[in-house]
């Protein structure tokens, strides 16, 4: 018993901490540094491809974002991949007044996959930056992620997706904000000592030629679609300068929600592409694994310390006991909506840990329904 807690702790340690840790002092002693061009002399062309479904309200104002970045006029091209729109949207599109404005339609709701697929196929150009409809870019975006590919060796660059609610409310803010801020100093350091695992759905930059048709039903694109471009040899890069602006409403249910969406589409990677997980294929196999598929069993690592290190008594005993009121805390500091930074940090790993179960039944009983949406209005998608 004593080894199995002193495995389970360790387990739970490394995937919490350990791991952040260890890429933050690579990032520090052995940075791979990138031959990137200065941005201001950035004017490549390039294709801007949003996917959307039903997105009439605010599609032109997207566009206006769109095309009032900083980037030379003639280079730009949008492509807005309407997916099975019945509110306005393709109206919206076409009447927009702008041959640089494309819309490519799909008759019948397919998903995202597919509509990634149609406006990667349609785009002009050989970079493509790719976005949703419900963010906005600030002005440099494009010239800051695209100054990177003037490295060969880049195949992708993500940027930074800023969530500024409007409101909120409960353990959801604990979950995005905390949660978030985390995994932004993660994907920086990964980048930073070599690559990261996976982009911003909502805002990355990617060649044209790292680009494989998605199979139908695809959740995590954004974890994929970059992962490809890794196993043919190419970096994935992380710009925390270009950002993406989200002022989406905060809420338990879209957060959970969105957690338990990446936390099932990463279980899903075992059945599109199963290459990922075999070291002699991915470069970046040991981060896939760290970053993305140990914490799908995080509720395994917490049982095992807790039980393990009851059933080994002495000292281990201490650490199951305090797991075992750090879970009461949770519990009631989530029933109570307790709006204090350690309450809504306990009511965070609480409703993390319950996505990760979530995310298993669905993937156990093969549920892909509710996966297919390719709108930006989805409940809250953030990333990979």
């Amino acid at each position: 018993m004593t080894i199995l807690a002193a495995l389970s702790l360790l387990l739970l340690a490394y995937t919490i901490a350990g791991y952040p840790l260890v890429q933050a002092c690579l990032a520090r002693l052995r940075p791979r540094p990138v031959d990137a061009a200065d941005p201001a002399d950035t004017g490549d062309p390039v294709s801007v491809i949003i996917c959307a479904r039903d997105e009439g309200p605010r599609i032109a104002a997207r566009i206006a974002n769109l095309l009032a970045m900083d980037y030379p006029a003639e280079r730009l091209e949008v492509i807005v991949v309407s997916d099975g729109s019945v509110d306005g949207t393709d109206q919206a599109v076409l009447g927009y007044g702008d041959p640089r404005v494309r819309l490519i339609r799909q008759d019948h709701p397919m998903g995202k996959a597919a509509a990634l697929n149609a406006g990667v196929a349609a785009a002009a150009h050989e970079l493509l930056l790719l976005g949703d409809a419900r963010q906005t870019f600030a002005p440099d975006v494009a010239r800051l992620l695209l100054s990177h590919f003037h490295d060969p060796s880049v195949g992708a660059v993500s940027g930074r997706l800023e969530i500024r609610p409007e409101h909120g409310s409960g353990a959801a803010s604990g979950v995005g904000s905390s949660y978030w801020s985390l995994e932004v100093r993660l994907r920086a350091a990964e980048s930073a000592g070599g690559s990261v695992i996976g982009v911003t759905g909502a805002i990355y930059a990617l060649r044209k030629a790292c680009f494989a048709p998605l199979p139908e039903g695809t959740v995590l694109d954004d974890v994929l679609i970059p992962m490809r471009a890794a196993l043919k040899g190419y970096r994935i890069l992380y710009d925390t300068r270009a950002v993406a602006v989200d002022a989406k409403p905060v809420s338990d249910a879209g957060e959970t929600t969105r957690k338990v969406r990446t936390l099932y589409g990463n279980l899903q990677l075992l059945r599109l592409a199963p290459e990922l997980f075999l070291p002699w294929k991915n470069p970046l196999w040991f981060r896939f694994i760290s970053h993305k598929i140990l914490r799908l069993f995080l509720p395994l690592f917490f049982a095992g310390a807790l039980v393990f290190s009851l059933a080994a008594g002495g000292w281990l005993s201490g650490f199951g006991a305090l797991q075992a009121m750090g879970w009461l805390a949770a519990w009631y500091a989530w029933k109570t909506k307790n709006g204090s930074r350690p309450g809504k940090a306990l009511s965070a790993l609480l409703l993390l840990n319950l996505a990760v179960i979530r995310a298993w039944v669905r993937f156990l009983h093969n549920d892909e329904q509710v996966w297919t949406a390719a709108s930006s209005n989805h409940p809250g998608d953030r990333e990979g």
